[in-house]
């Protein structure tokens, strides 16, 4: 047996490059095994060097009998091999997520981790037609759109998939007929997981009426993939406001078509860093908070928060709360966790300076009088029954203060004050107290440069 379709694919998409080396993940099971048989066959053909990869999950008791078995078929057939160990369940209660998804997220570190450390250029996988199928009704299942019913690809990254217009059938009698061993993960008939009861119970009923169907899912998937890739390809993020953790998107986004909407939320998502977990049900929530009041907020996955603030939908990533601190105010360099790094420059000041000095106070600088600022004046974040004297006159709290600038409420907390006790002298990146201002009398001057982290 050829396996002709897998050889047809790999040229095609030129899936692999001369001399390039080829981690095969390999789990003892039919795919896997007939994959590194395949490949290790067609080594001289296509110029490749194969190395198996096999990672004991941990999840049963024989586990340690997968792996003893493919290091035995690399060790008779001199394919070299490394073996890796993961503590999947430990990892999904940490990370509060399925077993399946803690085991495939480990796997594919295992595979970042193989080829960052060069030990391979590409990850290949066994996955072939029936499991295209099987994803693609899976993710339908789920509620997903083009995206997830566009099922897996040939190529990505670093990870190929030699076997994914190769039907079943045709694996399996590729192993009889090259003699090639396997060992069944007993697992795979327990229904509880998805993926098992869809290829168990589902699939064969299907099969049962419409023949080759897997084919035509597939087919299906292929047609979806170039649908989302040409609409993907009109949603623009260019006015999205990105930073660290963050991303601001203008409300007139949400005026396009839907399609559009939904794709530009992805694409904002994936810069992020965000490149999972995030379904149909969670772009709605998102795209619903724009008919809500300024300030409304939706939770998502992995501690993903969405919130409506003024001209913006921000997507904002979990971080680690500043730590809280208090600094006094004095000349020089100052470093504010959470911030970023202040530079105070005491000078003298006249009047024929003072065209000169107001000049050059840019976006990141701010001047008050030095004779204003008491000795007991400290930076530190805001605090219940602060208030603040506006530049030109009236006491108002801060928190009033901070709203009417419309300072978002998650960053309230975060915006440095120089205060003494619950007087605000100075909010840092916004504007100074009437009680410290530049005068007719003023003859010195503190000059307040930041530059945010």
């Amino acid at each position: 047996m050829f396996l002709q379709e897998a050889v047809d694919l790999i040229k095609e998409k030129k899936l692999f490059k001369k001399g390039e080396t080829i981690a095969v993940a390999v789990s003892g099971g039919s795919d896997s095994m007939a994959l590194l048989h395949f490949l290790n066959e067609h080594k001289e053909e296509f110029d490749i060097e194969v190395l198996a990869i096999t990672i004991d999950h941990q999840l049963r008791e024989t586990s340690s009998r997968d792996v003893n078995f493919v290091k035995r078929f690399c060790a008779q057939n001199h394919i070299r091999c490394q073996s890796f160990k993961v503590d999947v369940l430990t990892y999904a209660k940490e990370h509060r997520m399925g077993i399946e998804e803690a085991a495939r997220k480990l796997r594919y570190g295992i595979f970042d981790k193989v080829v960052k450390e060069q030990h391979a250029d590409k990850i290949a996988t066994g996955h072939h037609l029936l499991d295209q199928a099987e994803t693609v009704l899976l993710n339908m299942f789920r509620g997903a759109g083009l995206s997830g019913v566009s099922g897996m690809e040939v190529s990505r990254g670093n990870i190929v998939r030699p076997f994914l217009t190769t039907k079943k059938q045709s694996i399996m009698a590729y192993l009889f007929e090259n003699k090639v061993d396997n060992i069944e993960d007993e697992t795979n008939q327990d229904n509880r997981f998805l993926r098992n009861f869809i290829r168990n119970e589902v699939m064969p009923l299907i099969q049962t009426q419409f023949r080759g169907v897997e084919t035509t899912i597939a087919a299906f998937a292929e047609a979806a993939r170039a649908d989302d890739e040409f609409i993907g390809s009109l949603a623009q993020t260019s006015s999205v406001l990105f930073s660290d953790n963050t991303a601001k998107i203008p409300m007139n986004y949400f005026a396009q078509n839907k399609s559009l909407v939904v794709r530009t939320i992805k694409k904002t998502l994936e810069r992020m860093n965000i490149v999972s977990d995030i379904t149909k049900v969670h772009f709605d929530m998102i795209i619903d908070l724009t008919k809500l009041e300024n300030g409304s907020k939706v939770d998502l996955p992995k501690g993903l928060k969405a919130i409506k603030e003024y001209e913006y939908i921000t997507l904002v990533k979990p971080v680690e709360k500043p730590k809280v601190e208090t600094i006094k105010f004095k000349a020089g360099k100052t470093k504010i966790a959470g911030f970023g790094e202040i530079l105070i420059k005491k000078k003298p000041y006249s009047h024929q300076a003072a065209a000169w000095d107001l000049t050059n106070i840019t976006r990141k600088s701010m001047l008050v009088d030095a004779n204003k600022i008491p000795k007991n004046a400290e930076f530190r974040k805001r605090k219940e029954g602060d208030v603040i004297t506006k530049f030109g006159g009236g006491t108002v709290t801060l928190k009033k203060y901070l709203i009417d600038r419309k300072v978002p409420e998650r960053l309230r907390n975060h915006v440095p004050v120089l205060a003494v006790k619950n007087d605000v002298l100075l909010v840092l990146t916004q504007d100074i107290s009437d009680k410290v201002k530049v005068d007719e009398n003023t003859t010195s001057v503190y000059a307040i440069e930041y530059n945010l982290d």
